[in-house]
C-alpha cells in the first residue's frame, strides 16, 4: 500500500518527515463526472492527492467533516465544508482509511 508513495511525493509534503498512514490508487471524479487517476495519501496531518508524481491537492485532516460512502457503488466523498469536496472511487480499503483518520 505505502509502496506507491515515492520520494518525489514525500518531498512535496508540508512536512517531509510526516509519516504516511494510508496510501492507495484512486479515481477522482470531476465536476463533470470524468474519472481521473490519482494517488491518495493520508498522513498524520493532511490528505494529499497526486497526479503523475505532482501534488494536485492537499487538505488538513482537521478540515475534513465527513466521509460519505455509497451503498450502491464503490464511490465515496471526503467532505470539506469550506473547500471543494473530493469524490473518489477505487480505493482499496475505505474502511481502513476511515479508521486512520
Amino acid at each position: 500500500m505505502v509502496d506507491i508513495v515515492t520520494d518525489a511525493m514525500t518531498k512535496q509534503f508540508s512536512d517531509p518527515d510526516e509519516p504516511v498512514l494510508f496510501a492507495s490508487i484512486a479515481k477522482k471524479r470531476s465536476t463533470y463526472n470524468i474519472g481521473q487517476a490519482r494517488v491518495l495519501i493520508v498522513t498524520t496531518h493532511r490528505i494529499y492527492m497526486f497526479e503523475d508524481q505532482k501534488m494536485s491537492r492537499k487538505h488538513k485532516i482537521n478540515h475534513l467533516s465527513a466521509i460519505i460512502k455509497s451503498k450502491a457503488s464503490p464511490e465515496f466523498v471526503l467532505v470539506f465544508p469550506e473547500l471543494k469536496n473530493l469524490h473518489l472511487e477505487g480505493v482499496e480499503d475505505v474502511q481502513s482509511m476511515q479508521s486512520m483518520i
